[in-house]
Parts: structure tokens; sequence; C-alpha cells
């Protein structure tokens, strides 16, 4: 990218060498006034001073413009965490939910479990003593 402000430069630094160029001939038609050096001078100064606030106006902008894109990224990091959270909470659920149930059906089966071997034990009792 071009840098506004060397260009700007040596256009001033180009005008006053002409200018002095002009100082150094011998002609005295060639010599400038002393008024049109300030001129190219102050003209060289305003022209860097349009330059630097324009360039400051774009800054700003720019500025401005990252402000919002930032906003815009935290904002959506913001929306996709909670999006995240909401999933976390949902599986979290779901998760405790399927626990209870294999508690709950793995109770059930130790219930059943534990009465067919009592059941068992009885009958193994009653043979023993039928045998007995």
């Amino acid at each position: 990218m071009f840098d506004l402000k060397k260009i700007i430069t040596a256009s001033i630094c180009a005008a006053t060498v002409v200018v002095l160029s002009a100082c150094g001939d011998n002609n005295s038609e060639a010599q400038p006034k002393r008024a049109d050096v300030e001129e190219v001078t102050e003209s060289g100064t305003s022209l860097l001073d349009s330059a630097k606030e324009a360039g400051s106006g774009a800054l700003e902008s720019a500025k401005e413009a990252g402000s919002e894109v930032l906003d815009s990224a935290k904002e959506a990091g913001e929306d996709a965490l909670e999006a995240g959270s909401d999933a976390l909470e949902s599986a979290k659920e779901a998760g405790s939910e399927a626990v209870d149930s294999v508690k709950e059906k793995s109770g059930d089966l130790m219930d059943s479990a534990k009465e067919q071997a009592d059941a068992a034990k009885e009958k193994a009792k009653a043979m023993m003593s039928d045998e007995g």
C-alpha cells in the first residue's frame, strides 16, 4: 500500500527544489519572489494537512468498523456459548434420566433375582426336609 504521507512530503520537496533551482538561476526574471516561495510552501503544507485529516477520518472509520465487527463476533460467540450450554444441559438431563432408568431396571432385576434365589432356597430346603 502507498504511504500517502511520504508521497505528499516528496511532492512538497520537489516543489521546493523547483523554486530553489529558479532562485539559483542568474537570470533575474527567473528568480521567484518571496511570496511565490511562501505560496508553494503553504500550498504543500495545506496539502499535507488535508491528507492528514483524510487519513485520520479513514482511521476512525476503520476503528468503528473494527469495533462493529468485534461486537458482532462477541455476540456470535455468546450465542454459540449459550447454545452449547443449552445442549450440554439437555445432554446432562438425558444422561441423568438414563442413569435413573438403569438404576430402576437394575433394581427391579435385582429384586427379581433375589426372589428367585429365595424361592430356589426354599425349594432346596423343602427337598432336603422331604429326603431326610
